[in-house]
């Protein structure tokens, strides 16, 4: 997958919560990865007040200097990017999620909308 541009990144951040997770999924598709993030106590979701996600939500991201500007955005001491291929996420994470109920969110933005839906909407 090639490396974003800084006026690629920057128009990526600037897009709607629908545009954003169009964008993921099409990065995703092409380099076969995406990025989540992680602290000491595994990985870190958001809360949501929603009885469909058991109030968890996993934020995804298509390539890694999102995750670190989330990172930034809100103050995550000792939080870092992983990658995960979408092979382990299939075999791996999405079996997990399902039986959690937990969501995925599509790129959060500081203080923006973002998409969720269902695990099996990746992979």
């Amino acid at each position: 997958m090639s490396e974003l541009t800084q006026k690629e990144h920057d128009a990526a951040q600037a897009l709607n919560a629908e545009y954003r997770r169009a964008f993921f999924m099409n990065r995703v598709r092409e380099a076969g990865c995406f990025w989540i993030i992680t602290d000491e106590d595994g990985p870190v979701v958001l809360e949501e007040q929603s009885e469909d996600a058991g109030g968890q939500v996993l934020p995804v991201f298509s390539d890694e200097v999102f995750a670190r500007d989330f990172i930034a955005s809100q103050q995550l001491e000792g939080a870092s990017p992983q990658k995960i291929s979408c092979a382990v996420y299939a075999e791996k994470w999405y079996p997990a999620l399902k039986e959690g109920g937990g969501l995925l969110a599509f790129m959060p933005v500081p203080d923006g909308e973002f998409e969720t839906d269902l695990p099996e909407k990746l992979g």
